[in-house]
């Protein structure tokens, strides 16, 4: 009788923690969502796992500008969102000296169409526009906001927009714009090789040859792994890539098409870098 009874506290311990790992799994998912931190929300349930059912009527955390920022008249009763992504347009169209209609009008129809708001409410941004051309070295600021609430897609789709926005009629980008769009990309949390992967959607480069010798070291960049890196973890890294840009999170339409482009170039660039690894490794 004492066997059958250690071995049922066994087996529910067992289920008891499995329930467990479960409910920190939703807790982070949830603090995923509301853009709250994974860790603390994890911690929580472990302590009190009903704790799990207060977490959805928390609210999603605010993303906001600084308050040296958000205090100016400027930027006051405006949507921190559209105000970077003015901001940001600005700063990276005046990087190479002057702006132009086909820039602003670019710009225009990104932000009326992603985020469903008029032309006239859009013109109540014109002096947050004004503001992003003559205060450049507040890129980080907005840069941040946008890292903040948007996920790495659609941080690169608007990365795109931005590198749209300056690329010349001959699908050229001068070097000066181009280092400003590097720096916001830094700070975005977006790699070098995928700065590069979106430029060459759009300019003269799109064909760059790379030397055999450093392939493994871009295929590496692009699935995130180290060089020396064995198959289980690159498979592993791969899976984890091929789901996040999976083609069905955009088949909907929903994503704008520099989004949904970018992630087509990037599921291209998985498969690529995951059969070469498949063949080297072995």
């Amino acid at each position: 009788m004492e066997v059958i009874i250690n071995m049922f506290n066994w087996l529910a311990n067992i289920v008891g923690f499995f329930l467990i790992i479960l409910m920190m799994l939703l807790a982070i998912g949830i603090a995923y969502y509301k853009r709250r931190s994974k860790i603390l929300f994890a911690i929580a349930v472990y302590f009190c796992w009903p704790i799990l059912f207060i977490l959805p009527l928390i609210p999603p955390k605010m993303v906001k500008l600084p308050a040296h920022i958000r205090s100016l008249e400027t930027f006051k009763r405006k949507n921190p969102i559209i105000s970077s992504i003015m901001a940001l347009s600005a700063i990276v169209a005046k990087a190479d000296g002057n702006i132009s209609k086909e820039e602003v009008s670019r710009i225009r129809h990104f932000v009326i169409s992603n985020f469903n708001i008029s032309s006239e409410e859009l013109n109540s941004y014109s002096d947050v526009f004004e503001y992003g051309k003559n205060n450049p070295d507040d890129y980080i600021y907005f840069s941040t906001v946008i890292l903040d609430y948007y996920g790495s897609l659609r941080r690169t789709g608007i990365l795109a927009l931005f590198i749209s926005i300056c690329i010349d009629e001959n699908g050229n980008l001068n070097q000066a714009t181009d280092n400003q769009l590097r720096e916001i990309a830094k700070v975005m949390h977006i790699w070098d090789y995928e700065y590069e992967s979106l430029k060459s959607m759009f300019t003269n480069n799109a064909s760059q040859h790379v030397p055999p010798q450093n392939l493994e070291k871009k295929y590496a960049k692009v699935l995130g792994v180290n060089e020396d890196a064995d198959i289980n973890e690159i498979k592993k890294a791969y899976r984890k890539l091929v789901k996040e840009y999976h083609p069905d999170k955009f088949a909907d339409g929903s994503l704008p098409p520099e989004h949904a482009e970018f992630a087509k170039q990037k599921i291209i660039e998985i498969n690529e870098a995951y059969e070469y690894f498949k063949k080297i490794k072995n």
